[in-house]
């Protein structure tokens, strides 16, 4: 199995053990209960369904270019570079990552509550994660349009900010809070737009925008979009007479 295909499921799976080491530690100092862990939360807390409903549309949107980027990797692998395909899986543990901190309000509660880690260090350390990041790919980034993810990260540094300098303002918080969590989701929005087309771009093999090429992953012969079915039909039960 390539290395960085082990890479991501030992990273997942360390994700998912963090996080139900983390809802252990709530059930066993009695913060939770075990039904409540279960239940949804407006079922629980005994709120409109629609409470939240800004934050978990982001969360959507999080997920989506984590999905798309780990099926291109996945499925395009013995067309792309290894370059690419790093940058693919490299990008949907990012997107993956930052799906879960919203999630789960990791920065803001979690990772003080359980680990007594700062807000402030859990964002350095993803800015640190982020430009390596951006220094390894910068030659498949440039090679994109990346002014959509650009875009993103202007979004996202302006909505911290704001929350930063929010007092000093002379705005109320109801206003702060607008125009903080409106960047942020805007960002998310950009963010995920930017790694659709990226991957999209992969798969045809230019982009249209930009007028900049890639090695196209899917066969001249076929198009995305079949390609894209019959990968996902490969070797299934459907697919046999």
């Amino acid at each position: 199995m390539p290395r960085t295909i082990v890479l991501f499921i030992t990273t997942s799976v360390s994700a998912c053990t963090v996080l139900f080491c983390v809802g252990m530690l709530a059930v066993t100092s009695n913060e939770l209960s075990i039904a409540q862990m279960m239940r949804d939360a407006a079922t629980t807390a005994q709120i409109h369904p629609l409470y939240g409903l800004l934050s978990n549309l982001g969360i959507l949107l999080w997920s989506v270019p984590a999905s798309i980027c780990l099926f291109v990797a996945i499925a395009a692998r013995p067309e792309i570079t290894d370059r690419t395909f790093g940058f693919l899986l490299s990008s949907a543990l990012i997107s993956g990552w930052l799906m879960i901190d919203d999630w789960f309000l990791f920065h803001e509660d979690l990772a003080r509550r359980y680990f007594g880690l700062e807000e402030k260090w859990i964002l350095l350390l993803f800015m640190i994660v982020f430009l390596l990041y951006i220094l390894k790919f910068r030659k498949v980034i440039l090679n994109t349009t990346y002014s959509i993810l650009v875009t993103a990260i202007g979004l996202f540094s302006t909505s911290i900010l704001v929350d930063s300098v929010g007092g000093f303002l002379n705005l109320s918080w109801k206003h702060v809070l607008f125009i903080e969590d409106a960047l942020k989701w805007l960002g998310i929005c950009f963010w995920c737009a930017y790694y659709v087309h990226v991957a999209y771009q992969i798969l045809v093999g230019t982009d249209k925008v930009s007028g900049k090429h890639f090695p196209r992953a899917v066969p001249s012969n076929q198009t995305p979009e079949g390609w894209v079915i019959q990968k996902l039909l490969l070797k299934s039960d459907i697919t046999k007479p």
